[in-house]
């Protein structure tokens, strides 16, 4: 399985995850990853593009880490889009 397909696994759940649990999962390139991903992922409807997995500032209560670092998941933004597209085109999930 590429760095890539278990990002792809960890981050589908839909909930926050730190990005050292990533990293220590699937390598120090996590971030990068994230970010091809979005490149490649993104849904552009009119003139705003929305990113497959967002990011901000790790506040999870189990996370004991003293430098500013970043939690990511799945955008249910993206997910509704994607939704709404696959319906309009008749497609079920």
């Amino acid at each position: 399985m590429s760095y890539a397909e278990q990002i792809r696994k960890i981050l589908s759940d839909g909930n926050w995850h730190c990005i050292l649990n990533i990293i220590s999962e699937t390598g120090l390139s996590a971030r990068n990853r994230i970010s091809e991903m979005n490149k490649y992922d993104s849904i552009l409807l009119g003139e705003k593009e929305i990113y497959k997995y967002i990011g901000q500032q790790c506040n999870l209560e189990f996370c004991s880490h003293k430098s500013t670092l970043y939690m990511y998941k799945l955008n249910p933004k993206w997910t509704e889009a994607r939704n709404d597209i696959y319906q309009q085109i008749g497609m079920n999930l």
